[in-house]
């Protein structure tokens, strides 16, 4: 799918390792093709493994320090937003580096 027709589902997260990996992989079942989303999973300062599995399962993932519950929902937004009007490498400049 072209960056007009891609669906973005964030995930927010903290310790979610146990649980990730079906809730990704139920993402995957879908029938849309792989192209036409894009999984984007906003990490709250984890200490387990969960960006790993983020990762692992396809997802972008964004790390944010410990910042509480409305944290990584709102940076999830925000980022889609983003990521629907701006070119991926002023994405990469300006969004990502906040890991």
């Amino acid at each position: 799918g072209s960056a007009a027709t891609i669906r973005r589902r964030s995930c927010p997260a903290r310790n979610a390792a146990g649980t990730l990996a079906a809730c990704l992989a139920g993402v995957c079942r879908q029938t849309l093709p792989s192209d036409a989303y894009e999984v984007i999973l906003v990490d709250d300062g984890s200490t387990d493994a969960t960006p790993a599995v983020g990762e692992a399962g396809g997802a972008r993932v964004i790390r944010l320090q410990p910042s509480g519950p409305a944290a990584a929902p709102r940076r999830a937004a925000r980022f889609i937003l983003i990521r629907a009007i701006a070119s991926p490498p002023a994405i990469d400049a300006h969004v990502l580096p906040v890991r």
